[in-house]
């Protein structure tokens, strides 16, 4: 089983997730605070965005928050952890979106590294973990980006993103 897949930035890890969804719902819940270009992948593969509150100190959305969300529709929550701080009870969030069906992708792009306060490090909680390596990260290497998950098998991500052109004569 393939549990790890380097990728050219970390939403297009998102788009490959989604994009290999066999489910016919189509939303994805994600907090009123992320980084557009992961919504563009949630736009790109097809599915909905569906927002839900999050906390004005910390940015993060918050167990008491994704509880009280809309879940009309929605196969999977996308979760990122602001600004290097990890969400808080995210153990809890993941349990509670699992009651419901839900398969969770933990944005770890702007949080590389950071530890909760149990000690757990963050990417170790989702159904998939996705981290970046872009110009502004906690890990700069100006591109780049991973996809990890224990759970399901990426090799038919890895061959859905395969198929994307990486060059197009027509861009300069």
């Amino acid at each position: 089983m393939l549990n790890s897949l380097i990728v050219g930035r970390a939403t297009t890890a998102i788009y490959g997730i989604l994009k290999c969804s066999n489910s016919n719902l189509r939303g994805i819940l994600l907090p009123a605070n992320i980084c557009p270009a992961a919504i563009y992948g949630c736009i790109y593969a097809g599915f909905k965005p569906i927002f839900c509150d999050v906390d004005p100190i910390s940015g993060n959305t918050t167990y008491e928050l994704i509880s009280k969300a809309n879940f009309d529709n929605v196969q999977y929550a996308l979760l990122p952890h602001m600004y290097g701080n990890p969400i808080g009870r995210f153990d809890d969030i993941v349990s509670f979106l699992h009651t419901k069906g839900i398969i969770v992708i933990e944005d770890c792009a702007s949080a590389f590294g950071s530890v909760d306060g149990k000690g757990n490090v963050v990417g170790s909680f989702g159904d998939y973990s996705i981290f970046s390596f872009g110009y502004s990260k906690t890990i700069s290497i100006g591109f780049g980006g991973m996809l990890k998950s224990s759970t399901y098998d990426l090799a038919p991500i890895k061959d859905e993103l395969s198929s994307l052109h990486i060059f197009n004569d027509d861009i300069e």
